[in-house]
């Protein structure tokens, strides 16, 4: 039974208590995967989050976390001495929620700006890496550069879609082919479970792609 991922059904959520139900270790430190957790798995370009485990054998940073896919564990990378933990221990675990936010609200402006860019000039986006300071977004097209007028065009065109405060919803689907029910901008086939990120009315979206990151519940959140 792989680790219920609290954040695919309420990304607010900080704090869980859960059981640990394998335990690894890694240079020298415990890694542990556990019952339920909040914390949201390296993926999609998003970081993971980082936080801590407390437990009654003390306190311990959570570095990075990470998975195989969506379907199976999730994985704590703590900063205990290997040996500490053992399955079945009761903890807590938490998440740093200034950094689980900041990087809500950046990876969800980064799908409103991609989207823009398909849609006012056919830009297609390959790639993006969210860092601590900047994030790069790799748009096509074709070779040919934006004008700074084109820039100011698509700045102006998210500002106002994040003024209007539009709902931010994710729709999981059991395959791929099922996704492709939602206006997807870009269609990336995928083995396994897909989650579709929509900004604004399904039916006529601002955005709509898929996504295994986690994302504010308003476009004004960003």
């Amino acid at each position: 039974m792989s680790t219920v991922r609290i954040y695919q059904k309420d990304q607010y959520e900080t704090v869980n208590q859960s059981l640990v139900t394998a335990v690894i270790q890694k240079d020298g430190v415990d890694v542990i995967a556990c019952r339920e957790s909040v914390f949201f798995p390296e993926g999609g370009g998003q970081p993971s989050d980082t936080g801590t485990v407390s437990s009654a054998k003390g306190v311990f940073d959570i570095t990075h976390a990470y998975d195989e896919d969506l379907e199976s564990d999730v994985w704590h990378v703590t900063d205990a001495p290997a040996g500490t933990f053992e399955a079945g221990d009761e903890v807590v675990l938490t998440i740093d929620w200034d950094s689980r936010f900041r990087n809500m609200q950046r990876h969800c402006g980064e799908h409103m700006l991609s989207g823009t860019m398909d849609t006012l000039f056919g830009g297609v986006n390959k790639g993006f890496h969210m860092g601590d300071e900047y994030i790069t977004i790799d748009i096509d097209l074709d070779g040919r550069m934006l004008t700074d007028e084109e820039l100011d065009l698509a700045q102006a065109t998210v500002n106002d879609a994040i003024w209007a405060d539009l709902p931010v919803t994710i729709t999981w689907f059991d395959d791929y082919e099922s996704s492709l029910a939602l206006p997807v901008r870009k269609q990336v086939p995928h083995v396994g479970k897909v989650s579709v990120v929509t900004v604004g009315d399904p039916a006529d979206p601002y955005d709509c792609i898929a996504c295994c990151g986690v994302h504010p519940e308003r476009s004004s959140e960003v």
